[in-house]
């Protein structure tokens, strides 16, 4: 899929390809680790050392990797990578952050933090493609940010029985309502009719 958007997007230059490609598998091994529900705290603990690490490097301190997570940030600190490109990944992070506490307390998120989740999940993406491809941040309309949070609920549509399978609803407590949907426990039942019609 990296490969796709960076080609899409005319990525044409095969280095500015490599980058995106490592970022975005960076991003995705951190997403899938998330999205397995099965050690939320063994997660939490992966990404405050990798906010550490990102804080060191991005102060000039350098540490040596422990990680393959760690060994991607080092290239990248060593490549002279636009600083910009950082604070996308410290996005990233968040944003692991947010799934990562809502699979560890088992709630339902608020439409305000939905929203902000959808936000950063979707724009961090855009943010560095447009940061890999022209070394600067591009600018987007509110249609462009309707259209990414339109993104995002078809991408939640998508993944519904993977993230409720490990604890992750992306869906708000007012969507949910409807359905006398409350908690998290309700949802894989009443859910069930549309896996196995």
């Amino acid at each position: 899929a990296a490969k796709f958007y960076g080609r899409y997007l005319g990525i044409l230059d095969k280095n500015k390809e490599r980058l995106f490609i490592l970022l975005a598998n960076y991003g995705r091994n951190l997403d899938d680790l998330v999205d397995t529900g099965n050690n939320p705290e063994y997660v939490k603990e992966l990404l405050n050392k990798q906010k550490r690490f990102l804080f060191s490097l991005i102060k000039g301190y350098k540490e040596k990797p422990s990680d393959h997570y760690e060994d991607i940030l080092s290239f990248l600190y060593e490549n002279d990578m636009n600083p910009k490109i950082f604070n996308c990944i410290l996005d990233y992070i968040k944003n692991f952050e947010i799934d990562n506490d809502l699979i560890q307390t088992k709630r339902i998120p608020s439409s305000e933090e939905l929203e902000e989740r959808n936000i950063l999940a979707t724009l961090t993406c855009f943010r560095l493609i447009s940061l890999v491809r022209n070394d600067k941040e591009l600018l987007y309309s509110k249609n462009f940010l309707r259209l990414m949070l339109t993104y995002s609920r078809y991408d939640a549509l998508i993944d519904l029985e993977e993230d409720i399978n490990s604890g992750l609803v992306l869906f708000s407590k007012d969507e949910l309502l409807p359905y006398k949907i409350t908690c998290l426990e309700e949802i894989p039942q009443k859910m069930k009719p549309l896996f196995y019609h």
